[in-house]
């Protein structure tokens, strides 16, 4: 259930967009192989751990790979993904505002303004901690709005009859590409591997744990993406949501705020604490200070909320659109953190 909760989040809203580039056969016939892709580069994350039990985290696992360069590599690229994901989360939101608040409010940048101090408020508290709950809950949100605007497509059904079984190739190798890094994002669950191997009392479960949450993602997502786009068409939105009536939208919207905000601020805050924890322990060389209620504390964590949100903030204007965001997500550190750095602990041992 933690796996599950801790992976299905907004990379769904993407996959009926990308299956409308590809053709419903290859939609279907990629979703398919890098579901057992990102299965097997899960076990090898899972073999790694049972060698390096003291292994927690990327940052760990670059270090026992290739030393101190492999740990700020590894870092670099979970931070960077940790980023993106925040700055997708806020591009989502403007989109979720824009479309309950309707066609009277056309500034889409006051709304990512919203989405910044919404983000940069909910992570000033130093003591909040992702949980289960919390992912639970966003998890939860997420399908509930999906299912909500899928039954909502497929009774209004405007675009059946215009879905494709193969999509067009020449001159489409661009859209093709971001089609294929949106689905790879989707199935990014590998930022929680480690986390959740260490949290188990009994590591070997993880094999099966993985195993259920591979088959019910590749089903979840086959259903959702094949059955929105057969019956929104070749028009279908992304986020997917937005391809609802528009009275179904702003509920399908508004149930899926929790995620949007919640599965944001996670990120952003993990991104947040592994910085303050560099600064404090490794440049200042002064370990105390991370916990500390000093004003030197507080200032440097305050100092890292706005520079990391602030970042996401300029990334979510700098590329406004949703499904280009994702692959951009996917070509720069997903594609590393689901299968090259996999690849390469397995190579190492």
């Amino acid at each position: 259930i933690v796996l599950i909760a801790e992976t299905v989040s907004l990379g769904i809203l993407s996959l009926p967009a990308s299956i409308a580039d590809m053709g419903l056969i290859v939609g279907t016939f990629v979703i398919l192989p890098f579901g057992l892709i990102t299965l097997s580069t899960g076990f090898m994350l899972y073999h790694f751990r049972q060698r390096y039990p003291h292994v927690k985290g990327f940052g760990d696992a670059g270090y026992v790979v290739a030393g101190t360069t492999g740990a700020v590599i590894a870092e670099f690229l979970f931070q960077i993904l940790l980023v993106f994901v925040a700055a997708a989360h806020i591009l989502t939101f403007s989109v979720m505002a824009r479309t309950v608040a309707g066609d009277g409010w056309k500034c889409a940048v006051v709304f990512k303004v919203i989405g910044f101090v919404v983000c940069v408020v909910c992570s000033l508290p130093r003591s909040f901690h992702s949980n289960s709950y919390l992912s639970g809950i966003s998890c939860v949100s997420i399908l509930t709005a999906t299912l909500i605007a899928m039954i909502d497509i497929a009774i209004e059904g405007e675009g059946v009859g215009t879905a494709v079984i193969a999509g067009k190739v020449e001159g489409a190798t661009a859209d093709w590409m971001m089609s294929l890094s949106n689905i790879l994002v989707s199935f990014t669950g590998h930022l929680a591997y480690f986390q959740v191997m260490a949290e188990m009392e009994e590591p070997r479960d993880f094999r099966k744990s993985l195993v259920a949450t591979n088959l019910f993602m590749s089903s979840l997502y086959l259903v959702v993406s094949l059955v929105i786009y057969y019956y929104a068409g070749t028009d279908v939105g992304s986020p997917a949501l937005s391809s609802a009536s528009p009275l179904f939208a702003k509920i399908a919207y508004g149930i899926a705020t929790p995620t949007i905000v919640v599965a944001g601020v996670i990120a952003g805050l993990l991104a947040c604490k592994r910085i303050h924890h560099w600064f404090w322990r490794l440049y200042r060389q002064e370990p105390k200070a991370v916990d500390e209620s000093s004003f030197r504390a507080w200032s440097s964590w305050v100092g890292i909320v706005l520079m990391v949100y602030g970042l996401a903030f300029v990334l979510a204007n700098v590329i406004p659109y949703f499904s280009p965001l994702l692959a951009l997500i996917g070509a720069v550190s997903a594609t590393w953190i689901c299968l090259g750095f996999p690849a390469m602990c397995c190579m190492y041992m």
